[in-house]
């Protein structure tokens, strides 16, 4: 009986045993399974989620994930579907659902990142069960480039179908006027004729500018004549003698005279010329201003060179741009009176505009200033800080304001968002006003004071 008792025991041992090897081969298999999915899961540089169907909480999120979307993973696994989802809660339930149900395993949406960013996103989801629960395991791919290429392409090829069609509609209009070449050749004299007098009443009608034609002297190419000229000319520059070429520009300022004598020897070879100048009006007694522009060409026949030319009188246009320098000048200067430091800097800390306080205070100049980095002229604490503080205004399109200290000197700081025509913030304001002197004074006051309020207690 008790040989038969121990070969009992011996058979349930060795059962158990291999129960045992069994049960922990299971549990390596479970824990290299386990392993496998982790390094899937988190070491892997897609972006992945799980996302409870019934309640839309993200019930986990990868490093690529809580990356992209600028959570921690504290955060973002305290987040629900549609507080990234900008369709709203019931279309994201709907998506839920779905895709719990396996009807549909793709989706496109527009996802918002903790900066406010909207992104365009591509989501790949399928089911899996983990203790007893089934869960969405999702897979996100940022798609917002290949959106925009594909929209910048729908554009090109819209745009490209519109020229087709202008260009087709424009061939069509070419081949229509030759035809009606071929059967008006009888009368082009009369169109000819025609095409002269408006010629004449173009040039007779002219108010503000002048049509003109040389031609230059057989013997002496630099000698030029006048062909024809408009009437107005008389009118625009005061020209007694029309026909005479020379005395056109006799009345020009003294100190365009050299610029205008080197650009017409080089009109010469180029056959081109283009000047602005000043002429005194005599009629009018005062100085203008004429834009000349005028092209050459040779007649290889009749070895003569002619010239084609207009003249525009632009002193009103001269005047007002000569007004605008004169508003910002005004301008300039009123920045540069005020004691607040003004700067204005993109995201990237580049400087487009200061005025002179802020140069004085950082010991540079202008032309030194504008342009560069606006953290370079400050000390690391200080730039550091700052940036912080600017950085704010950027991502939340709100300004801030604050007080540090450089150097012993304390500023009042305030900054500003700039929005571009999308409403997002293309640069930052900032101003700054010297403090020191109103906190030295406070303090001076607040220890003259402590005595008094002792001496009134006792």
């Amino acid at each position: 009986k008790l040989k038969k008792a121990h070969e009992g025991l011996e058979r349930t041992n060795f059962i158990l045993q291999e129960e045992m090897a069994a049960r922990k081969e299971t549990e390596r298999a479970l824990r290299e399974s386990e392993k496998l999915y982790r390094n899937i899961f988190e070491k892997n540089n897609a972006m992945k989620w799980l996302v409870d169907p019934s309640s839309g909480r993200i019930i986990d999120a990868n490093p690529a994930a809580c990356e992209f979307y600028q959570y921690s993973h504290e955060e973002i696994t305290n987040l629900r579907l549609w507080d990234v989802n900008v369709t709203g809660e019931s279309d994201v339930k709907k998506f839920l659902a779905r895709a719990n149900s396996g009807e549909k395993t793709e989706f496109t949406f527009q996802h918002r990142l903790a900066s406010g960013e909207i992104r365009d996103v591509q989501i790949y989801t399928g089911t899996l069960e983990s203790s007893g629960k089934k869960l969405l395991h999702s897979i996100i791919v940022d798609i917002t480039d290949r959106t925009r290429a594909e929209k910048a392409l729908r554009n090109a090829h819209d745009e490209l179908e519109r020229r087709v069609e202008i260009r087709t509609a424009e061939l069509s209009k070419a081949n229509k006027l030759l035809q009606e070449e071929n059967e008006a050749r009888k009368r082009s004299e009369e169109a000819l004729r025609q095409s002269e007098r408006h010629l004449k009443s173009l040039m007779e009608s002219a108010s503000n500018f002048t049509v003109y034609r040389l031609i230059s002297d057989g013997d002496n190419p630099n000698l030029l004549s006048v062909i024809f000229v408009s009437p107005s000319i008389t009118d625009i520059m005061g020209v007694s003698e029309p026909m005479s070429f020379e005395t056109w520009f006799k009345h020009i300022h003294p100190d365009d005279v050299e610029r205008i004598v080197r650009a017409n020897i080089k009109a010469f070879e180029t056959l081109q010329f283009d000047e602005t100048m000043r002429i005194y009006h005599p009629q009018k007694q005062k100085w203008i201003w004429i834009h000349a522009v005028s092209t050459g060409f040779e007649d290889k026949e009749y070895q003569r060179k002619y010239v084609n030319g207009i003249l525009i009188d632009v002193t009103r246009e001269k005047n007002a741009e000569e007004a605008l320098r004169e508003s910002d000048k005004r301008l300039n200067a009123i920045l540069d009176a005020t004691t607040e430091t003004i700067v204005l800097f993109d995201r990237e800390g580049i400087v487009h505009a200061a005025n002179q306080t802020v140069c004085d205070r950082l010991g540079t100049t202008k032309e030194e200033f504008i342009g560069k980095r606006i953290y370079d002229f400050f000390p690391p604490d200080v730039a550091e800080g700052r940036r912080q503080k600017w950085n704010e205004v950027f991502d939340t399109g709100k300004p801030v304001s604050f007080e540090d200290s450089r150097e012993g000197m304390i500023f009042a700081q305030r900054a500003y968002p700039i929005l571009d025509d999308g409403g997002q913030v293309e640069m930052v304001t900032a101003f700054a006003n010297d403090k020191t002197d109103r906190k030295q004074a406070e303090e001076d006051c607040n220890r003259l004071q402590n005595p008094l309020r002792q001496a009134q207690k006792l």
